[in-house]
């Protein structure tokens, strides 16, 4: 074997293991590109870092009838004109540390507390066109709802993002910047609350609506 073709088939062999790893990396930044921009990027990453409690709360509600069921609905909700609601409470607190000339958070605790308001037919209800139409209905209201509890969980993921990466010179200036960006992320919380709203007109465009029945009386 002389060594000029040696030299090529090593070459050659580089070449390759170059290009392999040239597309690993091009898939790598692909995907991480894509994981980056999905709405649930920061709960998929913190999930395990935050303390999640979900609760549901109930009202009851009677249906007499089809044709009385969006009045009936309306009189029996706690909150006017919403049959439904979700609030996402969110904590945080930590603890911070001097090391080698830097500020770090030393340790952190985020909690996210859901709690859904949901309407809840009555036993006597029986009446069995009223419960077919009700079923629907509640389908599309919980996933609604269960949206907006998605936000508070992006939020938490983001704040255990802010504190894990919470780094200054001092201290001081460290809780300032903490702070800081607390704030940006309770603001973007609940902005997305009401542009989600907005864009959906409370549920409207997605289904979460009672048909309005002709009286027969």
């Amino acid at each position: 074997m002389s060594c000029s073709v040696a030299f090529k088939r090593i070459y050659c062999r580089i070449l390759v293991v170059l290009c392999l790893l040239s597309v690993f990396s091009c898939q790598t930044s692909n995907q991480y590109k894509g994981s980056s921009h999905s709405p649930s990027f920061g709960e998929v990453l913190h999930q395990e870092k935050y303390e999640l409690v979900e609760r549901e709360r109930f009202y009851f509600v009677r249906f007499t009838s089809v044709e009385n069921m969006a009045r009936e609905l309306d009189k029996a909700a706690p909150l006017e004109k919403f049959h439904a609601y979700t609030h996402n409470n969110l904590y945080w607190t930590y603890e911070h540390a001097q090391r080698e000339g830097f500020c770090e958070v030393e340790d952190y605790q985020v909690r996210l507390t859901i709690t859904y308001t949901l309407p809840k037919v009555s036993d006597d209800t029986t009446d069995s066109e009223v419960l077919e139409i009700w079923s629907d209905y509640y389908a599309k209201l919980l996933a609604h709802e269960h949206n907006h509890g998605e936000y508070g969980k992006i939020a938490a993921g983001r704040m255990v993002a802010v504190l894990e990466n919470a780094r200054d010179g001092s201290c001081k200036k460290l809780k300032i910047s903490v702070k800081k960006e607390m704030n940006k992320v309770r603001k973007w919380h609940k902005q997305q609350h009401e542009i989600y709203d907005a864009e959906t007109d409370h549920g409207f465009t997605e289904g979460v609506f009672l048909p309005l029945y002709p009286s027969n009386k």
